[in-house]
């Protein structure tokens, strides 16, 4: 009785492929096969960033549009009224105003960190 190895067909060599007897050899395949299948190295692109980092610095305290300048005109426009208890609310009201052009001219900031910055920018003036 002969039984047919039902493998014999996937594991014998054939006569246009020789990559099945290198399977079993120390020899290397040739380099032109290897360059062939290895992928191109793809260039990554450093992405450059829409809006550019704000900083606050002299020349940004000086701009004419956002500037100090700015924040004379809006409070010179500011009225307040000279009646007792009143302080508070036009002190509040003041504070305000302040706040607003802050966050006009600096928006990555909060208050109170943009008066730390600004304190800190006038001590090394």
């Amino acid at each position: 009785m002969d039984i047919e190895d039902p493998f014999a067909e996937l594991f014998a060599p054939s006569d246009d492929d020789d990559h099945g007897q290198m399977l079993f050899t120390d020899e290397k395949p040739d380099k032109s096969l290897e360059e062939k299948q290895k992928p191109s190295p793809v260039k990554q692109r450093k992405k450059k960033s829409e809006f550019p980092r704000i900083t606050l610095n002299p020349n940004r305290l000086k701009h004419l549009d956002k500037g100090l300048l700015v924040l004379n005109q809006e409070m010179s426009s500011y009225k307040f009224s000279s009646k007792r208890g009143m302080e508070e609310q036009e002190l509040n009201k003041l504070m305000s105003g302040i706040e607003r052009w802050a966050h006009r001219l600096f928006p990555a900031a909060k208050f109170d960190d943009f008066l730390s910055q600004v304190f800190s920018i006038f001590l090394f003036l």
